[in-house]
């Protein structure tokens, strides 16, 4: 059976599809249209690199694989378990923004740019490609790609899919759920029966039905993500205060550059809940920059001198925040919080500010309790 699978991959459209058969805009649809696979994201991370490595078999030059879907829905996940696996160049769409005010807006991403790089690879040519940083809200400059680094590349974003892309890639998967539905289903809790769920997604994810579902369906494979934030992939803290961020430990002497990030934080109360009604209910927005990213209430465990959390924050647009607001969420907390950070591998250590108590804490992170 997951042979069949992989053969009807390599023939429903794809680059080498196209190249064939060129078509024209009014009639690309016909050509593009195919019966997505369904399967969850263990079977689909089997089937994509299966049919990554067959098809590095039988044709010559670069692989080139779109990974699209909505924020939250475990397509960055996908992606970096099947880097880990068969090595390849990772192109994050997140780089090709210019800067506006909204980060997930279709018009903001540079395609011009991210379709010369992919034309650049598929011609054996280096390229460069832009970093952007979310901070200052611009490009802060560009990391060379050798032609030859990787018989594999993808895309990963949520306009992955879009049709400017599609001629370009030999796979395309789209990957749906995940945290995205499980946001979804609390404000459906949350609301009640007073929202039809086509309102609470146009209100929380205004762009996705009109600009990033239709490409969804142009998929090989489409996986559901049934993934919920659990503790299976937790986040180790250890945290005190500190008198001072003076002398950062390390970051000097070992190499290692500290970064420095300001976030404003906010909890969200849902309209039904009482004033006393605790902290699990709320709604968790932290503001990078442009960015905005959301948790579902406090989920951690604390266990002697650790906090233990899920792996649960996803990036959303500035229009769900706005959403949220219009359905009746009310902001109860909002602080600022200033964090420098330097990275040792496994371990991270912070120094970290938050205005409203005027202190600053040393937090140290990690993925194991061990270390």
């Amino acid at each position: 059976m997951d042979d069949e699978v992989v053969q009807r991959v390599f023939h429903e459209g794809g680059r080498d599809y196209f190249q064939q058969q060129p078509s024209t805009s009014s009639s690309s649809s016909s050509i593009l249209q195919s019966l997505p696979l369904h399967v969850s994201f263990d079977h689909g991370y089997y089937l994509l690199v299966k049919s990554i490595q067959e098809l590095r078999e039988k044709k010559d030059g670069l692989v080139t694989v779109g990974i699209g879907g909505p924020s939250g829905s475990g397509k960055t996940s996908l992606t970096e378990k099947v880097a880990s696996v068969i090595g390849c160049t990772v192109i994050s769409m997140e780089n090709y923004c210019d800067g506006v005010d909204e980060g997930n807006v279709l018009d903001s991403i540079d395609f011009v740019t991210l379709i010369k790089n992919l034309e650049d690879l598929t011609k054996g040519e280096d390229t460069l490609i832009p970093e952007f940083d979310y901070q200052q809200k611009r490009c802060i400059g560009y990391k060379k790609i050798m032609s030859t680094s990787s018989g594999v590349v993808i895309v990963d974003g949520t306009y992955a899919l879009h049709a400017k892309l599609r001629s370009l890639l030999d796979i395309r998967v789209a990957v749906v759920g995940g945290v995205h539905f499980s946001l979804l289903s609390k404000v459906r809790y949350d609301i009640g029966d007073s929202c039809s769920l086509d309102y609470l997604i146009d209100s929380i994810f205004p762009l996705f039905r009109k600009h990033i579902e239709p490409d969804l369906h142009h998929a090989q494979i489409r996986i559901n993500n049934s993934f919920v934030s659990s503790f299976r992939e937790a986040i180790y803290k250890v945290k005190c205060r500190s008198k001072s961020s003076d002398g950062y430990p390390g970051s000097s002497s070992q190499g290692n550059q500290a970064q420095t990030d300001n976030f404003i934080e906010m909890y969200l109360r849902p309209p039904s809940a009482s004033e006393e009604a605790g902290i699990n209910d709320w709604i968790k927005v932290r503001q990078s920059g442009i960015r905005y990213y959301l948790s579902l209430g406090d989920q951690r465990i604390v266990d002697k001198n650790f906090i233990i959390r899920p792996k649960a924050e996803f990036e959303v647009g500035r229009m769900t925040l706005g959403g949220l607001l219009a359905l009746g969420y009310i902001v109860v907390v909002s602080y600022k919080r200033a964090s420098t950070t330097v990275n040792y591998g496994k371990v991270s250590m912070s120094f970290e500010t938050i205005d409203v108590l005027g202190e600053t804490f040393l937090v140290t992170r990690g993925t194991d309790r061990k270390v």
